[in-house]
């Protein structure tokens, strides 16, 4: 699945080495480092579907009630079942913000009538010399040493190895 990151700064591209450009597999995920350094979750062709005259999302088995939208499409804000302070607003441009009290995520999604892909913004990666550093949104960064032997990625955190395999 091809995603357009809709990038609404035109500053700072951070570069990170060709060999981690591309898509990684870990514990069923599929996992992208792109080129401008961002590092990305992927969860391909995830089930949906819109109950209750379209006021009910039901994704992967989490239950969403629309806020706002037109209830004939899947975009519009959706508020989490089993917690009211967390939000999903998925916008018509392919879009969507993931909030909840102090913490927001984005990214891209795409979907037709029964499935979803997204494309979710985890860390801003930048490396030198053998280290990666993973700058998320909403935590301190972290810094490991990374290895490629293909088709395996091993980055080795002080809390022990995380390891991909090139999809």
């Amino acid at each position: 699945m091809d995603f357009k990151w809709h990038d609404r700064s035109s500053s700072q591209k951070r570069l990170i080495p060709n060999e981690l450009i591309g898509l990684w597999e870990r514990l069923g995920r599929k996992y992208e480092f792109r080129a401008d350094g961002r590092y990305y979750v992927l969860d391909l062709d995830v089930s949906y579907q819109l109950l209750d005259s379209g006021m009910t999302l039901v994704h992967s088995g989490t239950r969403y009630k629309r806020l706002y939208g037109d209830p004939a499409g899947l975009s519009g804000v959706w508020q989490l079942e089993a917690d009211s302070l967390e939000e999903w607003n998925l916008r018509t441009d392919g879009s969507y913000t993931y909030h909840w009290p102090g913490h927001e995520y984005f990214g891209d999604y795409t979907h037709d009538s029964t499935t979803m892909s997204t494309s979710e913004m985890r860390a801003v990666v930048s490396e030198s010399a053998g280290s990666i550093t993973f700058d998320p949104p909403y935590a301190l960064p972290s810094t490991g040493q990374w290895s490629i032997v293909e088709p395996t990625l091993t980055i080795t955190f002080p809390s022990g190895p995380v390891v991909y395999t090139r999809v």
